[in-house]
């Protein structure tokens, strides 16, 4: 009896235990969802979006405090905002198409910010002049490396902000473009973490000092989170949305990095968190630079690149002066033209809070949005299962065009160069320099050195050393090639002849009785 009395006792302290756990769950979930959010939308489009709901009777709980300038200001909670973030892809084919702000006088001061935004302001001088070091770059790109990333972002179940696989993804995200930056001591990467309350998931920045002008910032991004309507921890592959962006810059972050390419400007690639709710990793940095005086010529976003859904157009830019800088898209319109004059490009527009773009426009940045098609001609899969690489015949073809548009933007924008390097002599006894072995003699009871230049055929001599001495020729001057040399072993010193003006220096070194071992 004492025994099914003990494990009566401790049946229900586990159906205890599982059930407070699935009140506890339920109020927490709860809570969250009530989370107060602010948003900030284009006002014609949230109506269309509430006349719709109401016609379909779905309302959504929108609390609009105010409308602005056609923006509206709205107050509604992050699970009402799951519903708008579905209605606005649903009927504008939009991520997310609002920013999400914590307070009221954010939103409002995003709008003010928004509105001196002047998108026909030349800020900096758009020059294109360094082809020499750019078109050995754009050459260097391979469609199979942008291809593995996007398969490697994709295969995350999701990379949804707020779930366990998005610190997952952002880490596969940095220690990749780490481990791109060997060897590179001017490169160096770090996760930008964010407010909980705001993203759980950090952002990724990949800096490239700058060699003349590192206060000067060129800035490259696309948002590496996915997202599927109606569910929270359903699969997102996103495959397109937007892991094609990441995957085209980080193909660009490897060979710049790999050729050995110095920009004179500080270069800044970035993979920003929570884009699909509101804009809120690239907004975070955009005014925590802003904050902090960084000065930012040019920004460039790269949100989806990997579908071409026009066969007409390669590219499609983004030409609304209102939320992007109008004389840097003309620019780089030019690097297409310059560059890639192959390809071809078409202007569109996606109007407000259409990608992260728009953050760095709001803080009077410069930005330009290059998309994979002219709008609502791009890849409609977006936000389902079916974001997948088999919409792109499981090619990256699309993407690698991106790649290359980016590395233009960096060569030019930030210039730079790829540092010159004197190749190592793959001849021995080279003593003309082109790069050929000549014939030597050391004739030592004259101290007198012979040999036959390879390049020309004549002989040439040197009185230099004495008989007791031990050639040892090498390139000890660094001129790639080959100097007159010996060892005295009676003084302990090596004597050099130099081959660019034929003097000599000598330096003690080494022991009676050593064995001389140049290389």
């Amino acid at each position: 009896m004492r025994r099914y009395k003990s494990i009566f006792i401790f049946s229900t302290v586990i159906c205890l235990a599982v059930f407070a756990l699935f009140i506890s769950t339920k109020f927490n979930g709860s809570q969250a969802e009530k989370r107060e959010t602010w948003v900030t939308i284009d006002a014609n489009e949230l109506k269309t979006i509430q006349d719709e709901s109401l016609r379909n009777g779905t309302k959504i709980e929108l609390n609009v405090k105010r409308i602005q300038d056609g923006i509206a200001v709205v107050l509604t909670n992050d699970g009402e905002l799951e519903k708008l973030s579905g209605e606005m892809h649903k009927h504008f084919q939009k991520c997310a198409g609002f920013i999400a702000h914590q307070t009221e006088s954010e939103a409002l001061n995003s709008i003010s910010d928004f509105l001196v935004a002047d998108g026909n302001q030349q800020l900096v001088d758009y020059t294109i002049n360094n082809q020499s070091n750019v078109a050995p770059l754009v050459a260097q790109t391979t469609e199979p490396n942008v291809r593995q990333t996007i398969i490697d972002l994709s295969a995350f179940l999701t990379r949804r902000h707020d779930q366990p696989t998005a610190i997952q993804s952002a880490t596969y995200i940095k220690d990749k473009w780490t481990a791109l930056a060997v060897g590179r001591d001017d490169i160096s990467v770090a996760f930008f973490n964010h407010p909980t309350n705001i993203t759980p998931q950090p952002s990724v920045i990949l800096t490239i000092q700058g060699t003349v002008s590192p206060n000067e910032v060129v800035v490259l991004g696309g948002h590496q989170d996915s997202i599927r309507s109606g569910t929270t921890t359903g699969s997102a592959p996103g495959a397109d949305d937007d892991a094609s962006g990441i995957a085209s810059l980080t193909e660009a972050i490897r060979v710049i990095a790999q050729s050995g390419f110095r920009p004179e400007k500080t270069v800044k690639f970035m993979a920003y968190s929570a884009e699909e709710v509101g804009l809120r990793g690239s907004r975070g940095i955009a005014t925590d630079f802003q904050a902090n005086n960084i000065n930012v010529i040019g920004a460039m976003q790269l949100d989806m690149t990997n579908f071409k859904g026009n066969p007409s157009f390669d590219f499609a830019f983004e030409t609304n002066s209102s939320y992007v800088n109008i004389p840097q898209t003309d620019f780089m319109k030019s690097l297409v033209t310059t560059y890639l004059p192959t390809l071809t490009y078409t202007n569109t527009t996606c109007n407000y809070g259409c990608s992260d773009h728009l953050a760095w426009h709001e803080k009077g940045y410069p930005a330009s949005f290059p998309f994979e098609a002219p709008f609502n001609q791009h890849n409609t899969a977006l936000h389902t299962t079916n974001d997948t690489i088999a919409r792109s015949n499981n090619m990256a073809t699309h993407a690698e065009k991106f790649s290359k548009l980016a590395i233009t933007y960096v060569g030019e924008l930030a210039k730079g160069s790829i540092p010159t390097v004197v190749p190592e002599s793959k001849a021995r006894f080279d003593f003309d320099g082109d790069n050929k072995t000549d014939v030597s003699i050391y004739r030592p009871n004259v101290g007198q050195w012979w040999y036959l230049r390879s390049v020309d055929g004549g002989n040439r001599a040197f009185s230099f050393g004495t008989s007791s001495d031990i050639p040892i020729p090498a390139d000890y001057t660094g001129d790639d090639k080959t100097d007159l040399a010996f060892w005295r072993d009676s003084t302990n010193e090596v004597f050099v002849l130099r081959s660019e003006d034929t003097t000599f220096f000598s330096y003690p070194y080494g022991a009676t009785g050593d064995i001389p071992a140049p290389g």
